[in-house]
């Protein structure tokens, strides 16, 4: 629930066809592109520009990486490296029958 696009990627993997892009409020399906690195993700939000579509080099760092193997609940802050904005990210991870399901949600950092 977010304003924001979210960029996903398994942890030590490359930038090219291993990262996912996430609408705001949509959700898509996550299969790793690796077999042999560890089983974690990282995410970092992209705001859109008005008619121009995304913004790819707007400063925001990459999250930390976390597990999804079961659920959790993870908290981070997210900086943006240009701007020095920064913002708290929620991280849910929800259990829905024999899949897992990953939630991020943006707020502003106090």
């Amino acid at each position: 629930n977010t304003p924001y696009w979210i960029q996903i990627r398994q942890h030590g993997t490359s930038m090219g066809d291993d990262t996912c892009m996430i609408k705001p409020e949509s959700n898509v399906p996550f299969h790793w592109p690796s077999q042999t690195n560890a089983k974690r993700m990282h995410f970092r939000c992209l705001p859109p520009r008005e008619g121009h579509g995304l913004e790819l080099e707007d400063g925001w760092s990459w999250s930390s990486n976390f597990p999804i193997s079961k659920v959790a609940d993870h908290k981070m802050r997210l900086r943006n490296i240009k701007s020095f904005e920064s913002k708290c990210a929620r991280v849910e991870i929800r259990q829905g029958g024999a899949s897992l399901f990953v939630i991020v949600s943006l707020l502003d950092a106090d």
